[in-house]
């Protein structure tokens, strides 16, 4: 966890996070985390507008598209997909490639997503063990970031005095 809590850290980008369902509440609770911290993420989650664009365009583009608008070169593309098949994740990661951002996967191994991302977070098991593992993942990298930012922080303020 700690070289995928560093790549975070040095991320000076956007940091959008997506899945489906379940997968989806991990995905909340991961940006809502990295914004504590200070971290510029989203969570591609408005139910409007995933509403909104699988009626009008399809539901394999309710992420696709918003990636389309607001992701950039070298920013962080963070999915979470139990079975790493999902149409609509599989779009989204697609054009994360096209607009060279970093892909973070958590997902099986040997699924189609896990080849298509710079970083895999391998989780297997049942879909509910492999979503408490999304969360207990997730919490861990909260955990590191925040240790690692308060070592940032009191060495700043070490340096002041």
């Amino acid at each position: 966890m700690k070289d995928l809590a560093n790549k975070i850290r040095e991320a000076d980008q956007l940091i959008l996070v997506a899945g489906n369902g379940g997968s989806m509440t991990c995905a909340i609770h991961l940006a809502l985390h990295l914004q504590d911290l200070g971290y510029r993420a989203i969570s591609l989650s408005d139910s409007a507008i995933i509403t909104a664009r699988g009626n009008d365009y399809g539901i394999e583009t309710v992420f696709s598209r918003q990636v389309e608008a607001l992701g950039e070169k070298d920013d962080l593309l963070i999915l979470f997909s139990t079975s790493g098949e999902s149409p609509d994740i599989l779009k989204v990661a697609q054009i994360g490639i096209k607009k060279w951002m970093f892909i973070i996967g958590f997902t099986k191994v040997g699924s189609s997503l896990s080849g298509m991302v710079n970083y895999l977070v391998p989780v297997s098991g049942s879909v509910q063990k492999m979503e408490d593992e999304f969360s207990r993942l997730s919490h861990a990298i909260y955990k590191e970031l925040k240790q690692k930012d308060k070592k940032v922080l009191r060495q700043i303020l070490e340096e002041e005095v």
